[in-house]
């Protein structure tokens, strides 16, 4: 699933590598967002949310940044860029 991809988007470094390990991927578009684990560990409603909230913009502008990528480009970017 993951071979036949245009794009392959990673949250974190720690995800690529164990797709790498555990089902050899080894395409060449992928890329690494660095987008940290929300973390079920917060307690506190608040700040769980505002950490929730944070990671959504973030996303956010990985999306856009990767629509506007794409709208200068035929294809993706190669190699983890």
């Amino acid at each position: 699933m993951l071979d036949s991809a245009d794009l392959t988007i990673f949250f974190n470094n720690k995800y690529y590598e164990y797709c790498v390990e555990k089902y050899g991927f080894d395409c060449a578009n992928y890329e690494i967002w660095k987008i940290g684990d929300l973390g079920v560990r917060i307690k506190n409603k608040l700040k769980r949310i505002d950490k929730t909230e944070k990671t959504f913009q973030l996303i956010r502008q990985k999306v856009d940044g990767l629509i506007k990528k794409s709208n200068n480009h035929d294809r993706f970017p190669e190699k983890g860029v």
